[in-house]
């Protein structure tokens, strides 16, 4: 049976509603938000902040259960739109390599992200 999938990207997002932490790149000051939607080459998260395109940004991921770690990535700021909320953004990020991941999960990650077609080779940390 064949889904109807009108959704034309190279990635298939991953519906998630997760936390996230974040901070400039080598910065010190941690922030919160939370995940929106996940694919293989980049993240949609609301944020506190209103992050500048273009902006190298350290993210933790914490899935909603204690059996799956979080996953930390580098992204890059690619849009930031005002929410209807006020003080909340919409940020738009493209995954641009893997920080920390577990061993187990990496392989996991590893695998999920090959199978979606993620074409970042240097990306993972070494196993």
């Amino acid at each position: 049976m064949l889904l109807n999938n009108k959704e034309k990207r190279d990635f298939p997002r991953i519906k998630l509603q997760c936390d996230v932490t974040y901070r400039q790149a080598g910065a010190g000051n941690i922030a919160r938000g939370v995940c929106e939607d996940l694919s293989g080459s980049g993240i949609l998260f609301i944020a506190q902040d209103p992050l500048s395109v273009g902006d190298s940004i350290e993210i933790s991921i914490m899935p909603q259960n204690a059996i799956t770690p979080p996953l930390d990535a580098v992204i890059e700021v690619v849009r930031t739109e005002p929410t209807q909320q006020a003080g909340r953004y919409r940020i738009a990020g493209a995954i641009q390599r893997i920080l920390a991941c577990p061993a187990g999960l990496l392989h996991t990650a590893r695998r999920l992200l090959t199978a979606l077609r993620w074409p970042a080779p240097g990306a993972w940390p070494a196993s």
